[in-house]
């Protein structure tokens, strides 16, 4: 029983790292904005130009810093520019 608990509250640990789109409308405020470009975000996101894999919008981070970037983490950046291969064609 106590491995079941483990495991749910890591789920939802989990889930609670990335921003999931949620309807603009029941936002308020300063957050509707932020919901607004995380929308935006999400109907045309980037991939890592390494592995093909969807850069997801960490919570406190904007939109805007994650659209700028080209690969998801330092060890895809350095082994493009290591090798200067791409994994998938």
């Amino acid at each position: 029983m106590y491995k079941n608990n483990k495991k749910q509250e890591i789920l939802e640990i989990d889930s609670t790292l990335f921003e999931v789109p949620k309807n603009v409308d029941k936002v308020k405020g300063h957050k509707k904005i932020k919901q607004r470009a995380i929308n935006k975000y999400y109907d045309n996101p980037n991939y890592c130009s390494y592995c093909n894999t969807m850069l997801k919008i960490p919570i406190n981070v904007k939109a805007s810093i994650v659209k700028a970037k080209k690969f998801c983490n330092m060890t895809c950046s350095a082994l493009s520019k290591k090798s200067g291969k791409k994994m998938f064609t």
